[in-house]
Formats: structure tokens, C-alpha cells, sequence
């Protein structure tokens, strides 16, 4: 795992400068952050693909962002697929 960010410049080439310059950054804790954030992820996921009940999400403007596979199997049912759902408004 890279545990730092690092850049540089090299100005041996200028009469006046005539150095080296490197910036380094230790990225350990946003790294691990972003870890616990995609275990969070894939837990989530995980129980939404495999709750036994109809679960659909949307955002703050009442759109279907996604449904569980039991919410999709019981709109195909009725001849409605997932791809028809998502995106629309819940009063579809």
C-alpha cells in the first residue's frame, strides 16, 4: 500500500537554485479511511442484495435510485423491470 504521496522538482539545472525539492506526505490515515469506507460499502451492499424483504432507496427528491432484487422480482411479476424503475419518481 503507498503510504505517501511524494513530488519533486529538480532545479540543478538553474545558476540561481541548484537544488533538489521534494514534498512528501504521509497518506496512511486517508488510506486506511478509505479502506473502512469500502468494507462500510460492500457491508451495505451486501445487506441490501440479501435483505428478504422489498427495499428500494431514493434520494431527497422521492427518484428510485436502486432496489433490492426481491423489490425487482416482484415488479417483474407485474411485466416491470428494474432498469423501468430506477429513476423514476416513487409515485411511478
Amino acid at each position: 500500500m503507498d503510504l505517501a504521496r511524494d513530488s519533486g522538482c529538480n532545479h540543478l539545472d538553474n545558476k540561481d537554485i541548484r537544488a533538489i525539492v521534494l514534498i512528501s506526505r504521509d497518506i496512511s490515515d486517508r488510506k486506511a479511511k478509505d479502506l473502512e469506507i469500502a468494507k462500510n460499502q460492500q457491508k451495505y451492499q451486501s445487506l441490501f442484495d440479501h435483505h428478504p424483504d422489498m427495499v428500494y432507496y431514493q434520494d431527497k427528491d422521492g427518484y428510485i435510485l436502486d432496489t433490492n432484487p426481491v423489490n425487482a422480482r416482484i415488479y417483474a411479476k407485474y411485466g416491470i423491470s428494474k432498469e423501468s424503475v430506477v429513476g423514476k419518481h416513487e409515485t411511478f
